[in-house]
């Protein structure tokens, strides 16, 4: 069974009596589609794709159509619904009728914030370049949206390295391909060496993304990009960025190695041009790509800033670990051309926090919530060691549904609304901003109850000072997700509310409506299983009996 969606390519068969049949093949539109799908010439860019009715065949706020399921309906939805801008219909009808051209306005960008069910999503008005023309011998049409400032590539005369930089700066991550001489250690319940990072390629970093994920790669092809990596040998299919970025950031490989921590889980850093560099070295699944993990579409969606993550069960068999992430850009431009991390295990974090904030540990308790109002620290979490604790985020409303409420009341904790289009609904997240006049934080007491709050500084944390808990008769349930939960509900729980969609004519109502919502983007990374270990030593030895001090 064919994965994903599917389109029929059908001709007409004639013979000299006249018409005889019709004979069509069916084609993955994932495939037929990839440089659409793959297209990233910036972070706010991307290519759309019309029929002649106007009906949307890929957009970047439609469901992935690689990763529909054979018993979900496909979301086919009219242009102008994700299109809304004004200027926009122009180019619209121009398309539909096989028009060409190109057009410069404003219009409203939507990015995620995060996973759509849990962070929503944000609009940033952008001025946006468009050009689109038909494509030949079909009834579709192909418009591309560009911003003003262009993602531009890393030039590898930036960073000629040595030859010895060449050789030493890639080692692919799958090492059972292609013997070496790298000294193997046990990290955690991985095999992983600390003579160099692993270097992984997603499906971004070829010029045929498919024809990688289809595949299973061997000795022979590791063999052609180390030979392209080092210079000696030519392009395997790499697309033109990949070299470049494998020897720029073989400068974070250098950093972690002359500066080791024992405090960390893994160190690593993922780049637009589609490679992944991990630190202590390890193999990764073959189906991981870090830009359908949550955390760098977190780190997209808060550029400069120390973005955390809260508490998630490492797929790479740390445990349970928080991610430090924060973007990298380049020289004297806005444009994210990369995500760097380090996942910290929990333990270590709480500890972190009590050490920073002593408060928390003598007389009054802390939470610790992110601006879509996730718990990141919990009293009741701080030895929880279960990871089944950890497999989805809890959400303030149903932790602490009596902060919650004096949240909400003090105009802190407000939720906004985007439609969905993939479940026809209008899918409700929050924000937690500081009121205009509070920016460093509230102090907020009544008879029965007084705490604070407080922005942590250059960051996506708010932290939260208590002694008594305030009481709430609103509870809202922790084992249903927001798909599953209808606002009507007076506690505001992360929740949706059906929209109508009229089938005939293929349109939603978007006058005075919510702004569409990001795609749900699936996130195919798979786990690793832990590797076999036995006889290798640790790769930190932790000398617990050496240390005076916690």
């Amino acid at each position: 069974m064919i994965a994903g969606l599917i389109t029929s390519l059908c001709r007409t068969v004639k013979v000299a009596t006249g018409f005889h049949g019709v004979m069509c093949t069916d084609v993955k539109i994932s495939e037929l589609l990839s440089e659409i799908e793959y297209f990233s010439e910036e972070e706010y860019s991307y290519g759309f794709m019309i029929d002649g009715n106007g009906r949307a065949l890929m957009h970047p706020l439609l469901p992935n159509a690689a990763f529909v399921k054979f018993e979900e309906d496909p979301v086919l939805v009219d242009i102008s619904v994700l299109e809304r801008a004004q200027a926009a219909q122009t180019v619209i009808e121009s398309m539909k009728s096989g028009g060409t051209g190109s057009k410069v306005f404003n219009k409203v960008f939507t990015k995620p914030r995060g996973k759509l069910v849990n962070d929503g999503s944000k609009d940033i008005n952008l001025q946006a370049h468009l050009v689109w023309g038909p494509i030949p011998q079909s009834n579709f049409s192909l418009c591309i949206v560009l911003v003003d400032e262009s993602y531009s590539e890393i030039k590898e005369s930036q960073f000629i390295p040595s030859d010895a930089d060449k050789d030493n700066g890639f080692m692919f991550h799958n090492r059972d391909l292609l013997s070496d001489n790298y000294e193997n250690c046990k990290f955690y319940r991985r095999k992983a060496t600390l003579d160099h990072s692993s270097v992984m390629f997603t499906p971004s970093a070829f010029q045929n993304p498919f024809q990688f994920i289809d595949s299973d790669e061997t000795a022979e092809d590791v063999t052609k990009y180390k030979n392209y990596i080092t210079s000696t040998g030519s392009n395997p299919g790499f697309k033109s960025t990949v070299r470049s970025s494998v020897w720029a950031t073989y400068k974070a490989e250098q950093f972690w190695k002359q500066n080791p921590i024992n405090y960390t889980s893994w160190r690593y850093l993922g780049t637009k041009s589609g490679i992944m560099r991990t630190y202590p070295g390890i193999v990764l699944h073959k189906n991981f790509d870090h830009e359908k993990r949550p955390w760098w579409r977190q780190a997209l969606g808060h550029p400069h800033t120390m973005y955390l993550t809260t508490p998630y069960v490492d797929g790479w068999g740390s445990g349970i670990v928080l991610t430090f992430i924060h973007t990298l850009h380049k020289a004297n431009s806005s444009a994210v051309t990369a995500t760097v991390a380090a996942d910290f295990p929990l333990q270590y974090f709480n500890w972190f926090i009590s050490k920073i904030y002593p408060s928390c540990d003598d007389g009054k308790s802390c939470i610790i919530i992110d601006n879509s109002g996730f718990i990141v620290m919990h009293p009741r979490l701080k030895e929880a060691s279960d990871e089944t604790e950890f497999n989805e985020p809890q959400h303030i409303t149903v932790e602490e549904p009596g902060f919650a409420e004096i949240l909400r009341k003090n105009l802190v904790l407000n939720f906004k609304e985007c439609q969905d289009f993939s479940k026809n609904t209008n899918l409700r997240s929050y924000r937690v901003i500081m009121p205009s006049g509070s920016s460093g934080g509230l102090n907020i007491k009544e008879e029965e109850y007084e705490f604070e709050i407080r922005p942590v500084a250059d960051s996506n944390l708010f932290i939260i000072r208590f002694q008594a808990k305030p009481s709430s008769g609103c509870v809202c349930d922790k084992e249903k997700t927001p798909d599953a939960v209808q606002c009507t509900d007076p506690c505001q729980c992360l929740c949706h509310e059906p929209i109508t969609y009229d089938i005939c004519a293929n349109r939603y109502n978007t006058e005075s409506a919510s702004s569409p919502c990001s795609a749900r983007i699936p996130d195919t990374s798979g786990k690793n299983k832990p590797d076999v270990t036995d006889g290798l030593k640790t790769c930190f030895t932790p000398t617990c009996h050496l240390k005076t001090t916690k």
